[in-house]
């Protein structure tokens, strides 16, 4: 478990996350089961479809109001909540730094197929929000 505070920089440019002090020294991205740092990886959210109730999954933030995911993550969904800020999928209602966002639109691949319980095709899922997320404000954090 990570027990500092990351450091946001609001010069960071997208897609660079932010630092974490228990960082390996050789730069390595695989965290062997570790807990990542609190907002080490910002455009990571975690996202939930609760009718039907497909659980959590994580997404990605790719612009301030667009979200990529699994498409078995928003099948049968006519709305998903995107929790921005949220350190972990399983605590986000009760997480200070989450800020819950309803999805605006839901766009799945037009030839996604779902074989089975782990085989699906095209398994691609795009999510617009109602506003921009600016990540980069520390206002999620």
């Amino acid at each position: 478990m990570c027990l500092h505070e990351v450091q946001q920089d609001d010069d960071i440019p997208c897609g660079v996350e932010n630092s974490c002090p228990n960082d390996e020294a050789d730069g390595s991205k695989i965290v062997g089961g570790e807990e990542a740092c609190p907002h080490q990886f910002p455009w990571l959210v975690s996202m939930w479809c609760r009718e039907p109730y497909l659980g959590s999954c994580t997404a990605t933030l790719l612009f301030e109001d667009w979200v990529l995911t699994a498409a078995h993550c928003t099948d049968g969904c006519t709305e998903v909540e995107v929790y921005v800020g949220a350190h972990s999928n399983y605590d986000v209602d009760s997480d200070e730094h989450a800020v819950a966002v309803t999805s605006e639109e839901i766009f799945q691949h037009p030839d996604y197929l779902l074989l089975g319980v782990v085989i699906a095709h095209n398994d691609i899922a795009l999510i617009r929000l109602p506003e921009p997320m600016n990540i980069s404000s520390n206002k999620y954090y």
